[in-house]
């Protein structure tokens, strides 16, 4: 009986070892799950932080980058308002242009880098009787059934540097309008893009001038009758032919005749000059020593030289230069040279004159010591009657001819006449001559 509830209470332990051991193993897998998830639970959670701050991060670039995207924004919405601006401005100014341009009293075209057409002003498109249409794109020589456009295009297809330079052209020969043609470079930066003409109407200034020369003409033609009559009635005088002068009879008479050489000289002055502006100044070329010529002319200043004791030397060399030129009127344009180098060169001063072969020109040159011209009256030097301030205090005789008829001469001949001077150190005037062998 006492075995039986030992075996019993036996089994009954055993079945409670058995049921704590059931109890434990599972409490031990509810602990090992509870383990895994709680780190899973950290993992995870570890995870979401990281992406948290991932995230965090990507929306600050993200807020960084929608703030600059809207710095941008109102910078370009700056940006296009200044730009409608500036085009509105720029659309004013070329309105102004363009009205400046329609409104121009004097003809406009401009030309392309290849001489095209690109724009013609109303006042040019009367002068030439042509619309801008028939122009625009084109050059003027592929026109050729315009006879007006001749005279223009030989103009504009110089071989030229254009810096402002000036023709006359007679562009409507049967109403006799003249007009003075200025044509520039168009010039952006450093480069050249075009070329730019200016018509304007001289027709009013020629016919001024033309009375001016006729009367100028007349009236020298009518002087000179009565001057040549004096010239001869002083020269009896002086040569005693109405009987034997006092000394003081005989000093009036004398300056009675050099003032009257000098009126004579004025008046053929005035007569060239008018056959000059008449196109009536002709030019007749013989063959001849150049060098001979030269040589003659200056030693006929010798006398003149001497009495201002100027020391007057020439450099030409003995070689015959054998050319055409005409004689008479290089001698005159030569003597006015001469002439106002010692003129206007001081007591004691010097006066050079050389010439040597250029290529296939003689250059002459004739330097003094004298006072110069004043650096802001050079470029008017070759006008008519002009003479510069300094030169009028030294001497108050001369017509300020000389150099007119000088260039004038030289340019006639093909050449070239130029001048280098300093006021107060004195004067170089250079001129050439094409050398013209038979």
């Amino acid at each position: 009986m006492i075995k039986k509830q030992l075996q019993k209470r036996k089994i009954k332990h055993k079945t409670i070892i058995m049921e704590r051991s059931e109890i434990s193993q599972k409490r031990e897998k509810e602990l090992q799950e509870m383990d895994r998830v709680a780190k899973m639970l950290i993992r995870r959670d570890f995870v979401l932080n990281e992406t948290r701050e991932k995230r965090e991060k990507e929306l600050e670039v993200l807020q960084k980058r929608t703030k600059e995207l809207e710095e941008l924004r109102e910078a370009l919405t700056n940006m296009l308002e200044d730009v409608e601006e500036a085009r509105r401005k720029i659309a004013a100014e070329e309105n102004k242009t363009r009205a400046v341009f329609i409104s121009l009293t004097d003809g406009l075209i401009v030309f392309d880098e290849d001489k095209k057409v690109t724009l013609v002003n109303p006042r040019a498109e009367e002068i030439l009787g042509l619309k801008e249409r028939q122009l625009q794109g084109r050059k003027i020589k592929e026109n050729p059934q315009f006879p007006v456009l001749s005279k223009f295009s030989q103009l504009i297809d110089r071989p030229a540097k254009w810096t402002g330079q000036k023709y006359d052209l007679n562009l409507k020969e049967p109403t006799g309008q003249f007009f003075e043609v200025t044509v520039t470079s168009v010039i952006q930066g450093k480069e050249i893009i075009g070329l730019m003409a200016i018509l304007h109407d001289v027709s009013r200034e020629k016919q001024i001038a033309r009375t001016k020369t006729e009367f100028i003409s007349i009236a020298a033609h009518q002087l000179r009758t009565p001057l040549s009559a004096t010239k001869w009635i002083l020269k009896m005088l002086l040569d005693g032919d109405f009987g034997p002068l006092t000394s003081k009879q005989s000093e009036f008479a004398t300056k009675g005749y050099e003032i009257n050489e000098r009126m004579i000289d004025l008046v053929n002055d005035l007569l060239d000059v008018a056959r000059i502006e008449e196109g009536k100044f002709g030019i007749e070329f013989t063959q001849q020593n150049f060098n001979e010529f030269l040589r003659e002319t200056v030693d006929s200043f010798q006398q003149q030289a001497d009495m201002k004791k100027i020391e007057l030397k020439c450099n030409i060399p003995d070689v015959p230069l054998i050319a055409q030129f005409d004689s008479l009127k290089l001698q005159m344009a030569i003597a006015n040279l001469i002439k106002n180098a010692i003129d206007y060169t001081p007591v004691r001063g010097r006066v050079r004159i050389t010439s040597s072969i250029e290529g296939n020109a003689v250059k002459v040159a004739i330097k003094d010591t004298g006072v110069g011209i004043p650096q802001q009256q050079q470029k008017r030097i070759f006008s008519k009657f002009f003479r510069g301030d300094n030169a009028i205090r030294m001497q108050t005789e001369g017509t300020g001819l000389g150099l007119y008829l000088a260039r004038n001469i030289v340019e006639s001949h093909g050449g070239k006449i130029w001048f280098e001077s300093k006021e107060g150190e004195g004067t170089a005037f250079y001129f050439t001559i094409p050398i013209k062998k038979l």
